[in-house]
């Protein structure tokens, strides 16, 4: 399916906020309802769009994000199915993706510390340990997130999130089980009806709307995004894990600039552990991704000691929730 001009602005729309109603974002195009309808519903029946996510700043609950690094060991590919569909059914497994690159998996958990996530991680090692030939832990300190400016040729007037960016040391925010049911929802589909949310908790939706509010001025409940498929795009998508012969926060706001160059620059990961930092963009060419690696590394160049870029070639699994937290329901 070749994308039109109005699916790109339909999917710009769902990209800067994905709980906006059809009426709205047709309002917003100045077409009708009924088109902008019969076009979302084209995007996801082609499985251009594939989800609508909420994204959970979960250092606010408490947790922090922990990001492992697989490199397989004499694994067949019937083994590899195995491993993949095991961690995506694994309810402590909240991200995961299929390189090709020096890496072959990369698994994220929220954990509450480096023991919980031991815990976790050992129990994977338990049944697949033998075929995991090294591994390597990046621990995910804050997390800027670039709407898809690739979209559009405007410039877009918003550069992240409207907080800039999630993460930091973790806080704990008491949360009751109504409050745990609306962030689960919504970070599995942020498009949920405030009725869809109330009528299974026998509650109002204007109780229901206001727990919203809240969860947002908290900084717990953040942006509603879409989830699309890169290939479908036309695009591909790379991770770029570069180390740096050190790093600091005015070094971590040059980067922020940097990448406000770049419009297929998606995520920007500030972590610790053999890396510093980690890009995620979606390119539609090599040449892109050789562009952008070139320009930093010459931006940068007293700074980076080392990169890799990984080819994501499958998204396996993108859930942002706590695990834990399911169990208040």
């Amino acid at each position: 399916m070749k994308l039109t001009e109005l699916d790109k602005r339909i999917i710009q729309e769902l990209d800067d906020n994905s709980r906006q109603s059809l009426s709205m974002i047709a309002r917003k195009l100045k077409t009708s309802e009924q088109r902008v309808k019969y076009r979302f519903e084209l995007l996801i029946e082609q499985g251009i769009i594939n989800e609508f996510i909420s994204f959970i700043d979960v250092t606010k609950l408490g947790y922090m994000a922990y990001r492992v690094y697989f490199q397989y060991y004499k694994v067949s590919p019937e083994k590899e199915k195995e491993i993949v569909e095991y961690l995506t059914q694994n309810p402590n497994v909240q991200w995961m993706a299929s390189f090709s690159g020096t890496w072959d998996l990369e698994i994220v958990f929220f954990a509450k510390n480096f023991f919980h996530y031991y815990a976790m991680i050992n129990e994977i090692l338990e049944k697949y340990g033998e075929y995991i030939a090294r591994k390597s832990l990046s621990v995910s300190v804050n997390n800027y997130y670039f709407k898809r400016r690739y979209l559009s040729d405007e410039r877009r007037p918003q550069r992240v999130m409207q907080i800039e960016g999630y993460g930091g040391e973790p806080v704990t925010h008491s949360l009751d089980k109504v409050d745990v049911k609306i962030l689960e929802t919504l970070s599995n589909n942020a498009r949920a009806s405030l009725s869809d949310i109330a009528t299974p908790l026998d509650i109002t939706s204007n109780c229901i709307k206001d727990r919203i509010r809240r969860l947002r001025e908290k900084g717990i409940l953040q942006e509603q995004t879409v989830v699309l498929s890169s290939e479908k795009m036309g695009r591909q998508f790379y991770k770029i894990l570069i180390q740096m012969r050190k790093f600091d926060n005015d070094i971590e706001s040059r980067i922020i600039s940097f990448c406000d160059k770049f419009k297929n620059i998606w995520f920007f990961i500030v972590c610790d552990g053999e890396w510093n930092i980690e890009f995620e963009v979606e390119v539609k060419e090599n040449e892109e991704l050789r562009t952008l690696i070139r320009e930093f590394r010459n931006e940068f160049q007293d700074l980076v000691l080392r990169y890799d870029s990984l080819f994501a070639y499958k998204i396996n699994k993108m859930r942002y929730f706590p695990a834990d937290l399911s169990k208040m329901k």
